[in-house]
């Protein structure tokens, strides 16, 4: 893929340091990155696909209306792909590529069986 942009939220309620020290609708679990991606790139959240290891990633992109929701298990909860409710856990990124691939009927990637 093509990464055209790198969204961030430098404020934490707690530990930020100076100005950085506010809540900011930016800060996961809020949707503000995701929406200001929505804006700027005019997407259609409900086509896309949010991947994260936390479940504050995961609810951000539910509150953002995100369609499909991919979660990254760590370490020993790695599984193969198992979908929870509206959320598909998978057990590192090489299994969310495959579920990509497979879902989205996309070109196999260079170096990929």
């Amino acid at each position: 893929i093509a990464i055209e942009h790198v969204y961030h939220c430098p404020y934490h309620p707690t530990a930020g340091v100076g100005e950085s020290r506010q809540e900011s609708f930016d800060r996961k679990p809020n949707p503000g990155m995701i929406l200001k991606a929505r804006r700027d790139f005019d997407l259609d959240l409900s086509r896309c696909v949010l991947i994260g290891d936390k479940d504050s990633d995961i609810e951000a992109g539910r509150a953002a209306g995100m369609g499909h929701l991919v979660k990254l298990a760590h370490g020993s909860e790695a599984i193969e792909c198992q979908g929870t409710g509206d959320t598909l856990d998978v057990g590192d990124l090489a299994a969310a590529a495959d579920w990509l691939y497979g879902t989205f009927n996309l070109k196999t990637a260079p170096g990929r069986r």
